[in-house]
């Protein structure tokens, strides 16, 4: 069998992993697929067809749970650290090389992996304190402007807000459909949006919808802590290959 269509058809088994655990828990879908897809395709390709992938499925449960975001803490605590930090990633993504920008994301994936692992294990219900909050929020930001992979830094002080299970989840599918429309205007305008991720994006899609169907049938019937436990180790496994 050609060595490229194993590739991509390894890649399609990721991207319906990862899109699978979005829709279930809200987030994930992104930070899987380019940490294992990067295995196989550069990222300059790979995370703008991602992105746009993300733009698609958070776009329809945003769209789907509307009347369960919290629209003032979105727009008024989140997303103005979040954007400030993005547009800082995304001129830093501009100018790193791919080999140094891989190492890099290998690197920050197995922290986030083992600051995500300690905060499951020490959970504390009390909400961090405002200035820390807007520091995730912003580091946030950053993370997602370099690598569309910002989740596990947001998920760390959005669950500490005391939300419920269902408002969680569409407060970040909200912020991941805006964000991912502003990266996808950047990557079109700086010239990043190139025919191989127009392709990516087509191959992927219907890997996304499996994953969105699939996700959504499981998101009240499985128990989510369990879940993330798994994701949080494969991410470590995943950012220890790249490094």
């Amino acid at each position: 069998m050609d060595p490229v269509l194993v590739k991509y058809i390894i890649l399609t088994g990721i991207v319906f992993f990862s899109y699978t655990a979005q829709t279930i828990s809200g987030f994930g879908s992104t930070v899987i697929a380019v940490t294992l897809g990067a295995q196989l395709f550069p990222l300059h390709v790979l995370i703008p067809a991602l992105v746009m992938l993300d733009l698609l499925l958070n776009g329809f449960l945003s769209l789907k749970y509307y009347t369960y975001i919290d629209a003032r803490l979105l727009f008024l605590r989140i997303i103005p650290f979040m954007l400030t930090g993005t547009v800082a990633g995304l001129l830093l993504f501009s100018i790193l090389a791919g080999p140094v920008l891989k190492t890099i994301l290998g690197l920050l994936v197995m922290a986030l992996s083992v600051w995500g692992l300690l905060t499951f294990y020490r959970k504390s219900g009390r909400p961090l304190i405002p200035i820390y909050q807007k520091g995730f929020f912003l580091l946030g930001g950053i993370v997602h402007g370099m690598y569309a992979s910002g989740g596990p830094v947001i998920v760390y002080a959005a669950v500490r807000l005391g939300l419920d299970k269902t408002t969680f989840r569409a407060v970040l599918t909200a912020l991941w459909t805006l964000l991912s429309a502003v990266m996808t205007g950047f990557y079109i305008v700086q010239g990043q949006w190139r025919v191989e991720s127009g392709r990516f994006v087509l191959f992927l899609l219907p890997a996304v919808l499996l994953g969105l169907w699939l996700g959504e049938l499981l998101h009240h019937k499985t128990e989510e802590r369990q879940f993330r436990l798994f994701i949080y180790i494969l991410l470590f496994l995943a950012g220890a290959a790249l490094v």
